[in-house]
Formats: structure tokens, C-alpha cells, sequence
């Protein structure tokens, strides 16, 4: 992780804990919204008050399990969270403010 871009920000959950410095009901809202969920771990960004989420499961576990390199997820992960990406993202979703 000390490779990821220091505009990036990591939510840990601990079983159905958040760790996080932010507004907990907020993230579980977040999370429990996700749209593109397919397991862990999970990118999630808000633009424009929508949350856009992306799981990156497959790549993260190719390079844990099938020492894959690192730089491809990477590249996906810092990719997903540039400006205005969201618009060639598949994994779109709209989230409302409770």
C-alpha cells in the first residue's frame, strides 16, 4: 500500500467494524450500496454525489496468489480514482444521501 497515490484514503473493516476516520453511518450506506460489489477488496469514490464503485478481487488476488505484478493493479487502482475516469468506467453507480 505504501505504493498507492497519498490522495488515496483506505477504509479497513474488522468484521462488520469500520476503521475509519470518517462519518461511519455514511461509509455503511456507502458500502451497503455498492453496486458492482463482488467481494473485496472494493474501490469506491464519490463524484459529483455519486458514489462509483469497482472491485479489484481478480487482480488484487492475481498478484497475492499468482505473483502477477504489482504494477497492473496498481495502474487499475490509480486509474479508477483520476479525474473524470468515471466516464469510461463501466462500474458506475448512483448513490443518494440518507
Amino acid at each position: 500500500m505504501p505504493n498507492l497515490d497519498k490522495g488515496i484514503e483506505i477504509v479497513y473493516l474488522n468484521g462488520r467494524k469500520i476503521e475509519s476516520e470518517y462519518n461511519a453511518e455514511f461509509i455503511s450506506a456507502a458500502l451497503y450500496g455498492l453496486k458492482h460489489y463482488n467481494k473485496f477488496p472494493h474501490l469506491m469514490k464519490i463524484r459529483n454525489g455519486q458514489v462509483i464503485d469497482k472491485s479489484v478481487n481478480n487482480p488484487f488476488y492475481g498478484v497475492l496468489n499468482m505473483n502477477k505484478s504489482q504494477t497492473e493493479l496498481l495502474n487499475v487502482i490509480n486509474q479508477f480514482f483520476e479525474p473524470n475516469v468515471e466516464k469510461t468506467l463501466p462500474n458506475k453507480a448512483s448513490y443518494e444521501k440518507p
